[in-house]
């Protein structure tokens, strides 16, 4: 069966997290859809990104295609960080530049709508979506956690498809760098960023519903993504 990289369910039913859909014709997407259920895929990446792995045949599907770009093609600075904490304060900086567009991301999910929200790794961008749908269902700090670092045992497969996808934007200095043992740490998917960010959720907005609360997002609309979630969760 055809499988998007770096895939998995977050909420059953609701929630799946993936990278970019790499070498996929519609046939290969139709295929992932019927799996899974989907019925929106929401694209955090950016117009740059996207050409270089679009997606085929989601309308066919019956699938919404949510634009959420959040464009960390251009950011350098996410190549310069140096440790796990450098990386959860990233990701606190993009929920807070960014807040509208997660809130968008969310979205569907008041629908109980399936979804998927996918980036070009499938680990920063989609793992804070991924986090904040987690804490919303109700899962365990550990468990969240838990789900962020298992990109890790799936970073060779991502690196080889988005080094052969990227070779048009980035040089060819650039790729070998990254892909080298010591590689930048936005390379990885360590426990403790992602410890960072959910602390930092907590510290800056008081948890996920604060977070909400600053997204301008209608109360009504937060309650249900939030009841849908633990509904799912079970």
């Amino acid at each position: 069966m055809t499988e998007l990289i770096n895939s998995r369910v977050v909420v059953p039913g609701l929630v799946y997290r993936s990278a970019a859909p790499y070498g996929l014709g519609a046939p290969q997407v139709h295929e992932v859809v019927d799996a899974l259920g989907l019925r929106a895929v929401a694209d955090l990446r950016g117009q740059r990104e996207r050409v270089l792995a679009p997606w085929a045949g989601l309308d066919e599907a019956g699938v919404e295609y949510v634009d959420v770009a959040m464009d960390a093609s251009a950011d350098e600075s996410a190549l310069a960080l140096e440790t796990a904490e450098d990386l959860g304060q990233l990701y606190l900086e993009w929920l807070d530049l960014k807040r509208e567009t997660v809130a968008r991301a969310l979205s569907p999910l008041a629908e109980g709508t399936p979804t998927l929200f996918q980036c070009a790794a499938g680990k920063d961008r989609t793992g804070m979506l991924a986090a904040l749908a987690g804490m919303l269902a109700g899962h365990s700090r550990e468990q969240i956690i838990a789900d962020y670092a298992l990109t890790a045992q799936n970073m060779p497969e991502v690196k080889a498809a988005m080094f052969e996808a990227y070779r048009p934007l980035v040089s060819e200095a650039q790729l070998a760098h990254l892909a080298e043992a010591n590689a930048p740490i936005i390379m990885s998917a360590p426990e403790d960023a992602m410890a960072v960010f959910i602390d930092g959720i907590e510290g800056e907005y008081g948890g996920v519903g604060g977070f909400l609360n600053s997204t301008r997002m209608h109360p009504a609309k937060a309650f249900a993504i939030r009841e849908n979630l633990e509904r799912a969760a079970g």
